[in-house]
């Protein structure tokens, strides 16, 4: 009972969360309060998600839960290592692509901006193992957990599959947004897994960064 509740609520978290990062809503927002929706939709969108995970903790204390395994050392230490370098790519990961934007203050912050309000592409640093590097290491740092449970399985479980379809349709988004620059980009960079190593990525020479 307890894995179902979690899965859920899990299942309605990325649902609003996708509902909420759609170009319907954006569109509907700035039709409904003007360019000022631009500039707050990014903040008030994280801070949102953010609120939106507090109902997880309280499951987790308040829901029967059975231990899947612990790992012992040095497997405990090995699994730890790898989160935290997990961690750290995710931050490294937005920081190379514009932290400030990521988190919605450069909107906020410099005005009008004419929608899509996007940074330049980014095709340096982890973008060049995979397009979705973030993705990637949240697969990563959930999976190398050194304990996992069956309510812990089963919330990976589904942030997992929403990583996986979110990765698909964030493409859609990018391609439409960065033309013919992306195209290339996919056509040299895996989308999710980073079987090819680094790659020297290659743009036209009008597609920017």
């Amino acid at each position: 009972m307890s894995v179902a509740v979690i899965a859920a609520y899990a299942v309605v978290y990325c649902a609003i969360h996708s509902w909420l990062a759609s170009q319907r809503m954006k569109n509907w927002t700035r039709q409904a309060f003007g360019p000022v929706a631009d500039r707050w939709y990014r903040l008030a969108y994280n801070a949102l998600a953010t609120l939106m995970l507090l109902p997880f903790a309280a499951l987790f204390v308040l829901l029967p839960d059975q231990v899947l395994y612990v790992l012992p050392a040095p497997w405990l230490y090995l699994a730890l290592t790898i989160q935290a370098v997990a961690a750290v790519g995710v931050l490294y990961g937005v920081w190379i692509t514009d932290a400030w934007h990521f988190l919605g203050f450069r909107q906020l912050l410099g005005g009008d901006c004419p929608p899509p309000c996007q940074p330049p592409l980014s095709v340096h640093g982890l973008y060049r193992w995979v397009r979705h590097p973030l993705y990637f290491l949240g697969l990563v740092f959930m999976w190398a957990s050194p304990r996992m449970s069956l309510n812990t399985a089963a919330l990976f479980a589904v942030f997992s599959l929403y990583l996986y379809a979110g990765s698909i349709f964030e493409e859609r988004r990018l391609a439409a947004e960065y033309g013919a620059a992306y195209r290339h980009y996919q056509r040299q960079v895996p989308r999710l897994l980073p079987w090819r190593g680094p790659v020297r990525v290659r743009l036209p020479e009008d597609a920017g960064d």
